[in-house]
Formats: structure tokens, C-alpha cells, sequence
């Protein structure tokens, strides 16, 4: 009976040719590069995929958008339009009235400083102020317009104060004055 070699040394290939080298260089390259345009194609998808869910999200964002300027198109634009025509036709006839245009000039001047929220109402020669403004301007807004010497009697009809917040610092009120024609006619001349 024949007896059994074990060898556990690796055995020893033959040498390679040329031609075998060059193949094995050949295929280590071919699986390098194989390997890279792998890595690139994972990452390009990776980025496709990024930028179409950005694109989708813009997308739906200019949805969103196109229907809220359609609406402003629709109804608002259309009342800012009427509301700066009709500021225009006022200034223009207030500029041509120059009696009215600088009384309301001197109130716009004493009132805008701390509040836009207050209206005017000429009626011949009695005027109406309604309007809501901080209460240390209140206190010295009777005595400012007697001093520009537009106004006579001039008087608070109703002043209304929020006391809620414990702390008081603005007042609804409501001022009636009397135009004083001779005034007016010298700021004309």
C-alpha cells in the first residue's frame, strides 16, 4: 500500500511569462479602474437623487408661491392701485388748498413722530382728530397745538385709556379744535 504525502508548503507555480505578467498587470488595472468608475457612478446617482428632491421641493415651493402672488394679483394689487390713486388726487388737492395743506402738514408733523394711527376730519372750519397715541404725547398735545396758532378752542372729547396690561402707555382719544381763519389766510400770503 502506497503511503500518503502531506505537503502543507505552498506549492510552487511555475514561472510566468511575459505574456502572463502583462495579463495580471492588465487585469489589476482594468479592476482599479473598474472599481473607480463603480465608486463615481454610486456617487453621481447619490447626487442625482439629492439635487431631483431638491428640484421636486422647489418645485412644489413655486406652487405655493405662484398661488399666493395670484391671489395678491387678483385682490390686493388692485386696492393698492385705487389707494395710491386716490393719495395722489388727495395730495394734489391739498397742495392746490393751501390753507388745509399746511394745517395738516403741522398735525402730521406733531402726530407721525411716535404713531401712524390717527385720523383727521375737516368739516369747514371744525376738525375732529381720532387716534391712539402714547399718553406722555397726549399731555402736551393740547398745549403744542395752541402754540402753532392754527387752532382755537381746543379741547379732549373722549380719551379712553388701556389699563389692562398695568402699565399705561397708550390712550385712544378723540380732539376737536376750531380752525382759526385769520391764520390761515397769513400762512396763504
Amino acid at each position: 500500500m502506497k503511503s500518503k504525502i502531506f505537503n502543507l508548503l505552498k506549492p510552487i507555480d511555475k514561472p510566468k511569462t511575459a505574456w502572463d505578467r502583462f495579463y495580471d498587470w492588465i487585469n489589476k488595472q482594468a479592476k482599479m479602474i473598474l472599481m473607480f468608475v463603480i465608486i463615481a457612478i454610486t456617487f453621481v446617482f447619490i447626487g442625482k437623487v439629492i439635487v431631483d428632491t431638491e428640484a421636486k421641493n422647489y418645485n412644489s415651493m413655486i406652487d405655493v408661491l405662484i398661488k399666493k402672488v395670484t391671489f395678491f394679483s387678483d385682490n390686493v394689487e388692485a386696492e393698492s392701485r385705487s389707494l395710491i390713486k386716490k393719495a395722489d388726487i388727495l395730495d394734489y388737492q391739498l397742495r392746490n388748498k393751501t390753507e388745509y395743506y399746511q394745517v395738516l402738514v403741522t398735525l402730521d408733523r406733531l402726530l407721525s413722530s411716535s404713531s401712524n394711527d390717527y385720523v383727521i376730519r375737516l368739516e369747514g372750519e371744525n376738525m375732529i382728530i381720532y387716534g391712539n397715541e402714547e399718553i406722555f404725547i397726549l399731555k402736551d398735545l393740547e398745549n403744542t397745538l395752541k402754540k402753532s396758532g392754527f387752532f382755537l378752542d381746543i379741547k379732549f372729547d373722549n380719551l379712553a385709556i388701556d389699563t389692562s396690561s398695568g402699565f399705561v402707555e397708550r390712550g385712544q382719544y378723540s380732539l376737536s379744535a376750531r380752525l382759526d381763519k385769520s391764520n390761515l389766510i397769513r400762512s396763504k400770503l
